[in-house]
């Protein structure tokens, strides 16, 4: 007989990294749960699968994180979808957002959407899911950021909201060891998505609007630079969907899995230089200089 179909649920499948997932995991031959939050997203998933001659392995959720009442409510839609043989095998965890700006002047309303949608939506989703998850002892994967390790300026609350996600994923990796489902953090640097898209035009926005702030506004030209030069060299988000999915099939569970030459490079400078120096060639990459 052959082997049973593996269920792959993502989050966040309305763009970028989560529709290349779910659309890498239906070409692999998975079936898919992709979660989107607007109709015409949904639409367009679905009108890839048939088109790719798998309409029946995909299902699509209309699901905010943030919605507490939405999030409950899914895992019996996903149950329905697997069926009482059925089993998920890899839950990737990828809904996000970027919110920029410097953290003296960042409204703390605008921190709290931070939060709420990378650390609280995905904590909710990980607790909604799971149980589906380890009852096929599958593998949990995290998709965080290279500012999961180190920080950038005006992106403090996304680099915050990013070192949260590692730290979860490595208790997650201790909690569940002993259900045997591994636990994966997936680390990409300038991928070229939406979200990038729309952090160049929130880092374009930020700079008009400190223009005139004599503190942030030569900090925030420099990040509008350093935000055009990364989306020049990003990479399709196909290539992260491919990382994702290479760690979801691995014999051995990786820990981190940094993705694009950028995260390799910078995360190696994390770990060994002193942070002395990676302050220095961070500033000097952007163009800061000390007064």
């Amino acid at each position: 007989m052959p082997p049973p179909t593996r269920t792959l649920l993502v989050t966040g499948a309305s763009t970028g990294i989560g529709r290349a997932v779910a659309k890498a995991a239906l070409a692999r031959g998975r079936r898919v749960v992709a979660t989107v939050r607007r109709a015409e997203d949904e639409s367009a998933l679905r009108d890839h699968a048939r088109a790719a001659g798998s309409g029946e392995a995909l299902e699509v959720l209309r699901l905010d994180v943030t919605d507490e009442e939405a999030v409950a409510a899914a895992p019996g839609r996903v149950a329905a979808f697997l069926g009482p043989e059925g089993r998920l095998d890899e839950l990737v965890l990828n809904a996000g957002i970027a919110v920029p700006g410097p953290l003296e002047r960042l409204p703390l309303e605008r921190l709290r959407r931070q939060f709420e949608v990378n650390v609280f939506g995905l904590v909710a989703c990980l607790q909604a899911f799971l149980p589906h998850v380890r009852r096929a002892r599958g593998r949990v994967v995290l998709v965080s950021s290279q500012a999961g390790r180190l920080a950038f300026p005006m992106l403090g609350a996304y680099s915050a909201s990013k070192y949260a996600v590692e730290a979860l994923g490595d208790a997650l990796r201790l909690e569940l060891a002993p259900f045997g489902v591994d636990v994966v953090l997936v680390e990409p640097g300038a991928v070229a998505t939406e979200i990038w898209e729309r952090s160049l035009a929130d880092a374009s926005d930020l700079r008009a609007e400190l223009e005139d702030d004599a503190d942030y506004a030569p900090l925030a030209r420099a990040v509008h630079r350093g935000f055009e030069r990364a989306v020049r060299h990003a990479i399709p988000a196909e290539e992260c969907a491919a990382a994702v999915l290479d760690a979801c099939e691995a014999k051995r569970a990786p820990i981190r899995v940094p993705v694009g030459r950028d995260a390799r490079r910078n995360l190696r400078l994390a770990r060994w230089l002193p942070a002395r120096w990676v302050d220095a060639l961070v500033r000097r990459e952007l163009g800061i200089r000390r007064r």
